[in-house]
């Protein structure tokens, strides 16, 4: 009888495993400001441009940047262009990440409401407020 509750004892507390530590701020990835190359600079206006109705139109304002080990430099600005009307949008944030190899991509552009808000809610969370 002793060993079938030792068993069960046993049984029950393997099935007992704690879930992974979820990723709280404290223990984010840190990442720190950085100043941008001109050759970065011109990167991020590349990866931007690439995805508008009509590049030549772009305005860019300041862009402000992090490093991390992880993702590499993340850079955060606006930008207003023209959209197919041939009007100027007003400005939208974008989020574009340059790897430590040097290959960049456009993760976030504003445009309808809801892109716009995880735009500015991922630059926020990297700690860059626009």
């Amino acid at each position: 009888m002793t060993r079938y509750l030792v068993l069960i004892t046993a049984l029950a507390l393997a099935g007992c495993v704690s879930a992974p530590p979820q990723q709280s701020a404290s223990t984010a990835p840190a990442t720190s400001p950085v100043s941008l190359s001109s050759d970065q600079e011109a990167r991020v206006k590349q990866v931007v441009t690439a995805s508008l109705k009509d590049p030549d139109s772009a305005r860019f304002g300041p862009m402000q940047a992090t490093y991390s080990l992880q993702t590499g430099t993340t850079i955060c600005g606006m930008i207003n262009a023209r959209n197919s009307f041939g009007g100027y949008t007003g400005d939208k944030p974008y989020l574009v990440v340059i790897s430590d190899s040097g290959e960049a991509a456009l993760a976030a552009l504003g445009g309808v409401e809801r892109d716009t808000a995880v735009a500015l809610r991922a630059c926020q969370r990297l700690g860059m407020a626009l």
